[in-house]
């Protein structure tokens, strides 16, 4: 199955807002339904890497600036949630038979995982295990689509698959305009010039900076990121490096 694989490593990047279920702050059938995602492409021979963010229980910008808290304090409570999320969707894989690692970029009990540690991140690959970024870059100010970035170019991930609950990026909301157009191809330049916003510009800009190509696809559809491993038709593709 491998030799069909159009991508064989890569770092996906999943939105606390999966984990979310109405009023619950956490739903143990969204983390499940993601984890059977993950589970698929690791029987194919994907080489994982994810990381989780923790918007389902605080998005410490957005706090910042609706109730005038502190930002730097809100993000490390923000960096906080996504070590609860990350050990959620860790104890879910192991339930399912996948062999995983959390690793953090703050300090973390050793029930959960282990300080984020760049040079063991290829031996644990190699051994089969799914790494799971938790706590964000480790510093305030700075997203979680910034750690996405940062993660894939340390594992060498030929693909960052950012996981959405649309069918990609649109020139405008499809959620609230029925003639929003789907993009299916499109360079950084490209983004950039439309002011599409498929992440914040810091991670957009590494990206660009280092040709990490995107894809953005929507993962409430199940197996839709074993379609994208399989390099399917599916989502947008945003191309690496400055051409357009």
């Amino acid at each position: 199955m491998e030799n069909n694989l159009s991508y064989n490593k890569i770092l996906l990047k999943i939105s606390g807002d999966f984990f979310r279920k109405e009023d619950e702050f956490l739903s143990f059938e969204g983390v499940r339904f993601i984890a059977l995602q993950v589970k698929a492409i690791h029987k194919m021979g994907v080489k994982i890497g994810i990381v989780v963010g923790g918007g389902n229980i605080l998005r410490g910008s957005k706090s910042s600036q609706k109730y005038g808290l502190p930002a730097d304090e809100l993000d490390e409570l923000g960096m906080q949630a996504t070590l609860l999320n990350s050990g959620l969707l860790s104890s879910t894989l192991k339930n399912l038979g996948v062999p995983n690692v959390v690793l953090s970029a703050i300090p973390v009990s050793p029930s959960i995982g282990e300080p984020y540690n760049r040079f063991k991140t290829e031996e644990f690959l190699s051994r089969g295990n799914v790494l799971i970024f938790g706590g964000g870059t480790g510093n305030p100010y700075f997203t979680t689509d910034t750690a996405s970035v940062l993660r894939a170019l340390q594992i060498h991930a030929n693909i960052l698959l950012k996981a959405t609950n649309v069918d990609g990026v649109y020139d405008k909301d499809p959620n609230k305009f029925k003639d929003a157009k789907l993009y299916k191809r499109l360079t950084y330049r490209e983004a950039l010039k439309k002011d599409l916003r498929i992440m914040d510009l810091t991670a957009f800009s590494l990206a660009l900076d280092h040709k990490l190509s995107i894809i953005v696809f929507n993962a409430k559809n199940p197996r839709n990121i074993e379609k994208v491993v399989l390099g399917k038709d599916i989502g947008t593709i945003i191309e690496g490096g400055s051409n357009g």
